[in-house]
């Protein structure tokens, strides 16, 4: 059956074009638009259907890569035909499948919700099959690659961006944090804590993961997985980070006065890719090793020392389960044998 509006006098109201639909809707500001207040309505405030990232960068998405091809076009009129034809010629003029099908994907969020609200009779997207994407294969980096580049020997630790792009990227290796996760280390992030084990005192250390740098936005917000995760320490890393602890609230890695602003997530990459260059690792580019090899690395150290990948996948932010409420039930094994880990690669206690 055909879906259409009627006007007072029952003759038939045009469909809005694309555009007129879009700005009708103030479909991507993130303040005004009816979709995005209904998608965090819909969701826990802890974990939100919907990002401020997501919502810009779907505005900009649609404002330099769909409009100007489908704009004037009337909503009801854009058929499975026209859909699919725009997804190939996306890609014919030089976008990589995993560009197009982040195109596709907000332009079906747009055409899905004018089919929701009765606009249009079915998403035409929803016919189109997505293009096949490989994934993103990050280099590897070996143990004793990382032990080089971790090593102090060299570095010029007068000079305060050393010490900060230093002990920031060594905290990446040792917790498989993201860049973003670095950057967006408060100093409250870094915790103490102390257990019992049968009549054993157990103390150690942590970091406490919540937020992350958003470059975008100049601003912290949620992790990736939305899931708070913690993250042990060695004692030898946590008497380092010692001296960024000037105050609550503060930013850990920071250059401003008052610790206000973190570190460029930018520079800060650019540190470490000079750093391997130092060291010896001139094929970085060739071997696709970036600063998320820090990541993948942690997965490694941990797995060269026989830690189980449930526990590895709770501390990386893998695990698709919620964090268990008691902790401190496995925090102290857990604890002490990642801050082994921690402590005998920086020993050049580990071998290939």
């Amino acid at each position: 059956m055909e879906l259409f509006r009627l006007d007072r006098l029952g003759s038939r109201l045009r469909a809005p074009t694309l555009t007129q639909w879009v700005e009708r809707k103030q479909f991507w500001n993130w303040r005004k638009s009816e979709y995005v207040r209904g998608k965090l309505a819909r969701s826990d405030s802890n974990r939100p259907g919907i990002t401020e990232t997501y919502v810009k960068t779907a505005g900009q998405i649609t404002r330099d890569h769909i409009l100007p091809y489908h704009g004037e076009t009337y909503i009801d009129e854009i058929s499975v035909a026209d859909c699919e034809s725009l997804l190939f010629q996306w890609v014919s003029e030089g976008s990589a499948h995993k560009s197009a099908n982040n195109r596709r994907s907000v332009y079906s969020v747009m055409m899905g919700e004018a089919e929701r609200l009765g606009e249009i009779e079915s998403n035409p997207w929803r016919l189109v099959p997505e293009l096949s994407a490989r994934k993103n294969s990050y280099g590897a980096l070996t143990i004793s690659e990382v032990a080089l580049l971790l090593s102090p020997e060299g570095i010029d630790f007068e000079k305060k961006r050393n010490r900060l792009y230093y002990y920031a990227s060594k905290i990446a290796f040792m917790t498989g944090l993201r860049i973003g996760e670095v950057c967006g280390l408060l100093t409250d992030d870094v915790r103490d804590i102390t257990m019992q084990q049968g009549d054993k005192e157990i103390r150690g250390s942590y970091l406490n993961i919540t937020h992350q740098y958003n470059i975008k936005l100049q601003a912290r917000t949620l992790v990736k997985d939305k899931d708070e995760r913690k993250v042990p320490i060695s004692a030898e890393l946590r008497n380092e980070l010692e001296p960024f602890l000037t105050g609550q609230g503060r930013y850990l890695f920071s250059f401003h006065p008052r610790q206000e602003k973190p570190v460029s997530p930018h520079n800060l990459r650019n540190w470490l890719y000079t750093r391997m260059k130092e060291a010896g690792i001139e094929d970085r580019e060739d071997r696709n090793v970036t600063f998320h090899s820090a990541r993948r690395f942690f997965n490694t150290l941990l797995r060269h020392e026989r830690i189980a990948d449930d526990v590895i996948r709770r501390f990386t932010g893998h695990d698709s389960e919620e964090m268990t409420d008691h902790y401190t039930d496995y925090l102290p094994e857990d604890l002490q044998a990642i801050s082994q880990a921690q402590r005998k690669l920086l020993l050049g206690e580990i071998k290939e």
